[in-house]
């Protein structure tokens, strides 16, 4: 790999030039801190080097980042690219393919989280949260596990049909080891190449994984059993599979068994599909504790019966942290990029959280406004990111965006609000997901009399 010095020759990026274990320990200790101060020394466009991946183009200018997000995927392909940084994610998922197989696959997908079926989560959302903050006690607690509980409690029902709290509660806490320090050895925060360590470690990720899919099986085989509804995603897409198969080797549709693609797919999704979500509902309640004016104007608006407020308030907790700290692409073509050639194999990620905070989008970006989106339509993507865009926006942006409605409405309804320290929380980096270091710790106090919200169901 050619020098940092060189590279700006032949294509004008300034590159950062601590080593790349520790560009690596300042990502871990203040991913936003170290992006934030990279970008001004740099420039909206800069090269990182790290460990294991190498170099890659870090991308904050807004029109980069919406060429970027926007370009042909002949030329530049995210399965790819999230294969390089996320190998822990199987080749199965959709978050893996690319071109055709990513549109079928993505076709399939799509409906399941739109339309009808994103009423009916709307109530299960409800229903799910209403159960969780039954079980909260007062006091000082860190939300950030709670929230993971509900998510993945959603998730369950939207990919597999589960709506047991025994057997959501014992797949989560699989999914919970499968992603656990080991599970580094499987991402781009792994500070070691390939060796006998890091193979030591894939080795118990894989372990972890196989009794996730055991149990993915299990639960599905339960599921076929009981006659209910098959509306989920993976009764889909042993559907989808089962009226593709034409060879000797096909699952008979009476198994209703997931072969290894699928199974990639179904764990990814459980993973995905509530990590972010968790993180996004953390960030809320961290910054609502310590915006006192924000809070009040909150229940005064939910209690009027408003919702636009909180769509205002949701808007600017993921436009200042986007839970997901990229937007990856591999160019398979050159690209002209901000006045910068690069070339065919280059890593480029873009970067929310520096869009977000682009001086030249929002003013005073650094500080938290929901003001900034009270009565303005949807943000335009080129400014506004935190699903990605194009033909790779997240699959489930619309449920998180429903599931964050509803759970904050729950919430602030069942509860009051106060903040334990003066000092907002910190950022660390969980994969590729921005959490608050301490868990978005609050203290609780249930309310004597609900605040008159109408309930999901009630709409």
């Amino acid at each position: 790999m050619i020098s940092s010095r060189a590279y700006r020759r032949a294509t004008g990026v300034s590159s950062v030039a601590t080593p790349s274990l520790a560009q690596l320990a300042s990502m871990w200790v203040d991913p936003v801190g170290s992006l934030t101060n990279w970008a001004r020394r740099h420039g909206d466009v800069f090269a990182l080097r790290l460990p294991a991946v190498g170099r890659l183009i870090v991308v904050g200018d807004p029109t980069a980042a919406h060429d970027v997000i926007r370009s042909d995927p002949s030329s530049s392909a995210a399965g790819s690219a999230t294969g390089r940084l996320l190998p822990l994610l199987g080749e199965g998922c959709v978050l893996r393919k690319d071109g055709d197989n990513h549109r079928e696959r993505r076709r399939t997908l799509n409906p399941l989280f739109h339309g009808d079926d994103l009423d009916r989560h709307r109530a299960a959302i409800a229903d799910v949260t209403r159960r969780e903050l039954a079980t909260w006690a007062d006091g000082s607690m860190p939300l950030l596990p709670r929230f993971s509980s509900i998510s993945f409690a959603i998730i369950c029902e939207v990919v597999l049909g589960l709506t047991d709290e025994g057997d959501i509660d014992r797949l989560h806490r699989l999914i919970i080891r499968a992603t656990g320090p080991a599970a580094l050895a499987g991402t781009w925060l792994w500070p070691l190449g390939p060796g006998r360590l890091r193979e030591r470690a894939m080795h118990t990720v894989r372990q972890h994984q196989q009794a996730v899919d055991v149990a993915i099986v299990e639960l599905l085989a339960q599921h076929a059993e009981s006659g209910a509804d098959h509306n989920d995603v993976a009764s889909v897409l042993l559907d989808s599979a089962d009226s593709d198969c034409t060879g000797s080797d096909c699952t008979g549709s009476d198994s209703r068994t997931p072969d290894k693609g699928l199974l990639q797919e179904l764990r990814a999704l459980l993973l995905v599909g509530h990590e972010t979500t968790a993180a996004a509902l953390a960030w809320a309640v961290e910054r609502l504790v310590r915006e006192p004016a924000v809070l009040a104007r909150l229940e005064e608006s939910l209690a009027a019966g408003d919702q636009s407020y909180l769509e205002a308030f949701i808007r600017e907790v993921l436009r200042w942290r986007p839970p997901v700290i990229d937007t990856v692409r591999e160019l398979t073509a050159p690209m002209e990029l901000a006045g910068h050639l690069l070339e065919t194999g280059t890593l480029v990620v873009v970067a929310p959280l520096l869009v977000h905070h682009h001086p030249d989008l929002y003013s005073s970006p650094a500080e938290f406004l929901p003001e900034r989106f009270v009565g303005a339509s949807a943000p335009h993507p080129k400014t506004w990111i935190p699903f990605g865009g194009g033909a790779r926006r997240c699959l489930g942006a619309e449920l998180a965006l429903v599931e964050l409605e509803v759970v904050l409405t729950e919430l602030i309804t069942t509860f009051s609000l106060e903040s334990t320290t003066a000092r907002g929380e910190r950022t660390r980096l969980v994969g590729t997901v921005l959490v608050p270091a301490r868990g978005a710790t609050v203290v609780l106090s249930r309310r004597a009399a609900a605040l008159g919200v109408g309930t999901a169901d009630e709409s």
